[in-house]
């Protein structure tokens, strides 16, 4: 779990440990450059599964926020935690923003990966 963020929202700025699930930035404090972690695996013959859940919402302090806020005519600079997938499952236009801009950045089309596949 310790491969995205844990911060607390709003200031973004206190480290708060495991907080239960989600979470979809690069804890770049530990990773410092996740495509280059990720391409020396492959090197290696390994392959990395990212574990992330949908349960806790896109809170300010995830990289996604402000463009998944915009995509979904939200205001942007709010602080508001912007409720995830599950919830929002019935909506086209919420399930296309969240994969085009929360999941698909995390995985950034690399064939190393073996969580699902997003095109």
């Amino acid at each position: 779990m310790e491969w995205h963020t844990m911060l607390q929202p709003p200031a973004c700025t206190t480290f708060i440990g495991k907080k239960g699930w989600g979470g979809y930035t690069w804890n770049r404090s530990l990773f410092s450059d996740p495509e280059a972690f990720a391409e020396s695996l492959a090197e290696r013959g390994l392959k990395l599964s990212l574990n992330y859940h949908p349960d806790n919402g896109i809170d300010v302090c995830q990289s996604a926020h402000g463009p998944l806020a915009r995509a979904l005519g939200l205001d942007a600079s709010s602080t508001a935690t912007i409720v995830d997938l599950n919830q929002n499952a019935t909506s086209a236009v919420y399930a296309s923003a969240y994969f085009d801009l929360v999941i698909r950045p995390i995985h950034a089309d690399w064939a190393w990966t073996d969580s699902p596949q997003v095109r």
